[in-house]
């Protein structure tokens, strides 16, 4: 579900993106080449899995429109570009999502912003790695055996992924949009500048 929710919101920001109306030219390096290289690999290896669900002459009309505006005044970003370079997301592939979208040291930005939020875990990647390692080990041995108290951590700490992930993304996504790209140590430390509202119920209803 967690690789689900990552791989859905990117595709969201990338939807975003192009209504923000930007050409190739204006976006990141890392950017372009997750638009252009990285969606043909992508396209390759899911091929076989996507003419199975979807009329495939709809499919690459569809992609074949997000290339040729790849030399026009607003880019029209392919949904491929981040995190279909495998079968699986791994933490290499989030972290290359994110600095994508220049965003320095992903997983530190995650951990930092989930901790501040309430919902932190020491270590989101490792606890992202294991948790891939053991669907891997269910998926594939007869014999393995998967704790529930180790599902119900990584619930909780899914939550902390997800909304780390979503809040970094989107601020890096809207700088981009905006012309102003995160750099430096805006980049590294992107979760610094966005402002986080706990509500909490009283007697008289919800307050801030």
């Amino acid at each position: 579900m967690i690789e689900d929710f990552i791989r859905s919101r990117a595709a969201e920001i990338l939807d975003w993106l192009t209504h923000s109306r930007i050409s190739y030219i204006g976006i990141p390096e890392k950017l372009q080449a997750a638009v252009t290289h990285d969606t043909v690999r992508a396209l390759g290896l899911r091929y076989d899995v996507i003419r199975r669900t979807e009329p495939i002459p709809t499919y690459l009309a569809d992609l074949g429109a997000s290339f040729v505006s790849l030399t026009a005044p607003e880019l029209r970003f392919p949904r491929l570009s981040l995190g279909w370079r495998g079968s699986n997301l791994g933490t290499n592939e989030v972290k290359e999502m994110l600095e994508s979208l220049e965003v320095g040291d992903g997983w530190g930005n995650i951990e930092q912003f989930a901790r501040r939020a309430g919902l932190g875990t020491l270590a989101p990647r490792t606890t992202f790695d294991t948790a891939l390692r053991a669907r891997h080990v269910a998926a594939h041995q007869a014999t393995a055996d998967i704790q529930p108290t180790d599902l119900q951590y990584f619930a909780r700490d899914a939550l902390g992924i997800a909304l780390g992930f979503d809040a970094v993304a989107s601020r890096a996504a809207r700088l981009i949009a905006e012309g102003q790209p995160p750099i430096g140590a805006t980049a590294t430390n992107l979760h610094q500048s966005i402002r986080i509202r706990f509500l909490e119920r009283d007697d008289r209803g919800w307050r801030e």
